[in-house]
């Protein structure tokens, strides 16, 4: 039961309110519900994926520390066969995870089925801390995004479904709008997220663009219980879902490695393209990451 706290006492008060945790550092807190947004592209999935194995083992990530936590992924998005293919070789999630169709929690037959059953069972076995949901829109199954009524019936379903634990839950941004210039125009969450009860019914919103030249940007945007982390967080993504903290000395990294292996082969006259196909045989990655590690060293070039 909440207590009446009388006037003159406030200062006080706040003097025996406990900290409030963070699984990862003042970007997502231990309890409460994070919405994480942005369009098609921009790396959601791989940030999602990066925090989890992160949080699983307590380790940092993005330069942020993590509290350790048994984490659970729900990917409605993706089934095992699709995050086989994204994932490959080089992504081994430390994290439990399930990967069932589109459905709606809303629903009251939800409660009832085996879904909700495993997952809630699961969670209380293995006292899950940390929830992720990819994507959010998988589990209102007809039902409209734009309605206020449906942020809202979720947001009950997914607490009843999940609780006394943090909820991190992926969002699709609905299509960019451009000004006459060609320059898209920054949103707010309404016409990002098809109804502004979706930011509100969330403790915490982190909002993801791409940036260009293969690189994304995270704002943090919303956060009731501590200060928004105040810089927007640059970061370039892969496509075996490693998401990684841009810096100029990765940049210089990323350079080395390259440089090294058209040096090895001698192929230093060929096109950039060829040059490009030549390192990422060497190196027995995809052509998109030996394109990626092109784009670091490149901005480093322009800042220079």
């Amino acid at each position: 039961m909440p207590q009446i706290i009388e006037a003159g006492q406030w200062s006080e008060f706040v003097k025996e309110l406990p900290e409030v945790p963070f699984l990862m550092d003042q970007l997502i807190p231990r309890n409460g519900k994070t919405i994480l947004h942005g369009p098609p592209g921009s790396g959601k999935s791989a940030f999602l994926w990066g925090v989890g194995n992160a949080v699983s083992q307590g380790v940092p990530y993005l330069g942020f520390k993590t509290l350790r936590t048994r984490t659970l992924l729900i990917s409605v998005d993706m089934n095992a066969y699709e995050l086989n293919t994204r994932w490959g070789k080089s992504f081994d999630p430390c994290f439990d995870l399930i990967a069932p169709p589109k459905f709606d929690c809303t629903s009251p037959a939800f409660i009832r089925g085996e879904l909700y059953k495993q997952v809630n069972g699961h969670m209380m076995e293995k006292q899950v801390g940390l929830v992720m949901i990819d994507a959010i829109g998988g589990t209102h199954l007809g039902r409209s995004a734009m309605d206020d009524d449906t942020a809202t019936a979720v947001d009950a379903a997914i607490s009843a479904w999940l609780p006394g634990c943090a909820i991190l839950m992926l969002a699709h941004d609905r299509k960019v709008k451009f000004a006459e210039s060609g320059r898209p125009i920054r949103q707010g969450a309404e016409g990002l997220l098809g109804s502004q009860m979706w930011r509100s019914n969330c403790t915490n919103q982190l909002h993801m663009e791409n940036a260009g030249n293969n690189a994304s940007v995270i704002y943090h945007e919303k956060c009731q219980v501590g200060p928004k982390y105040p810089e927007p967080i640059r970061v370039y993504i892969d496509e075996f879902g490693n998401c990684q903290l841009w810096g100029k000395a990765q940049a210089q990294e990323c350079h080395k490695k390259y440089q090294d292996a058209v040096d090895l082969l001698g192929i230093g006259g060929l096109k950039a393209t060829e040059r490009n196909e030549a390192v990422a045989k060497y190196y027995q990655v995809d052509i998109r990451t030996v394109r990626r590690w092109c784009a670091k060293f490149r901005e480093i070039d322009d800042e220079s």
